[in-house]
């Protein structure tokens, strides 16, 4: 496939270069190893939670986990490794480069939340217009 989805991305992790994905697949790939509902990743991936910094250590290893066997299975490569492969990479890879998932994850959770506001009319108004802001007090 050449088009790459949305979520997709490339990660320094391991010793060598490999796609990750965020998305539908990397959900329900991490849904499945936690035995969790949908809703409950929801909440766990909120981004109230990862402000708090509630996440485990595993729970990181395990996005990241999750999110490389999507990327692999994107592009059609033979997924060779384990939960406890990505846990030993992330031990040794850069901080950047394992936060990679996480911050495409919140970059999707953003964008669909601006997406549904705007649906629902409740689109917030552009910083220039927001009360307070100097081009505001310009036109009153």
């Amino acid at each position: 496939m050449s088009t790459k989805p949305s979520g997709y991305g490339l990660m320094q992790i391991g010793g060598q270069e490999r796609p990750f994905h965020v998305g539908t697949h990397q959900s329900d790939i991490f849904c499945r190893l936690h035995n969790m509902s949908i809703k409950a990743y929801s909440e766990m991936f909120s981004p109230q939670n990862l402000q708090a910094q509630n996440l485990t250590a595993g729970d990181i290893a395990d996005f990241v986990y999750s999110s490389l066997v999507a990327g692999a299975e994107w592009d059609g490569l033979r997924v060779e490794l384990t939960p406890l492969h990505v846990r030993a990479w992330v031990d040794d890879a850069q901080t950047e480069e394992t936060t990679k998932p996480i911050a495409e994850m919140l970059k999707q959770v953003v964008a669909r939340a601006e997406r549904d506001a705007e649906r629902a009319g409740n689109a917030q108004a552009p910083p220039a217009a927001k009360r307070g802001s100097k081009a505001a007090k310009k036109k009153d």
